[in-house]
């Protein structure tokens, strides 16, 4: 068996990111970022109001730990702002 010929077929398969028959249109790759970055900020969006909540009115977590309210707030601020920039970028 040639192992050769199998590592070549087997990179230029992964190069283009499909196998053989599998086709990809502009729309789908415009698509999934675009889905990919709403979906972090949703997230960004429900965690920072989930530990602001619970820093300010002691609720869901009864502030446990208030350092990690601000922390997790940070966090999700971050993730939120990143989230904003590069579904911006998207065309």
């Amino acid at each position: 068996m040639n192992y050769t010929n199998l590592n070549a077929v087997t990179l230029d398969t992964v190069k283009r990111g499909r196998t053989e028959g599998q086709t990809c249109n502009s729309e789908e790759r415009t698509r999934m970022p675009k889905a990919l970055c709403l979906t972090g900020m949703v997230i960004a969006i429900v965690v920072l109001l989930l530990f602001l909540l619970d820093l300010i009115v002691k609720f869901p977590f009864q502030r446990a730990h208030p350092l990690m309210d601000i922390v997790f707030a940070l966090c999700a601020a971050v993730l939120g702002f990143i989230s904003w920039t590069t579904f911006r970028e998207q065309d």
